[in-house]
């Protein structure tokens, strides 16, 4: 099983704290971080991007270009 990094969360926490509108979505999963679980989890990370940024319209936020 791959790591996806201990210092991630440090990173995030950060830029969470320079952001002026923050919308934090959720899920638990059981899947090991696999190939063969690539497209179920670009599938609920979709779902969940899709969710934060309707929170954050609705906060009339700006959405952050990628």
């Amino acid at each position: 099983m791959k790591s996806l990094g201990c210092g991630n969360g440090i990173l995030s926490a950060y830029g969470m704290a320079l952001a002026d509108v923050v919308h934090e979505a959720q899920e638990p999963c059981a899947k090991i971080y696999s190939q063969e679980n690539f497209h179920y989890f670009d599938q609920h990370l979709r779902y969940l991007e899709e969710e934060c940024r309707g929170e954050l319209g609705k906060n009339r936020a700006s959405p952050m270009t990628t």
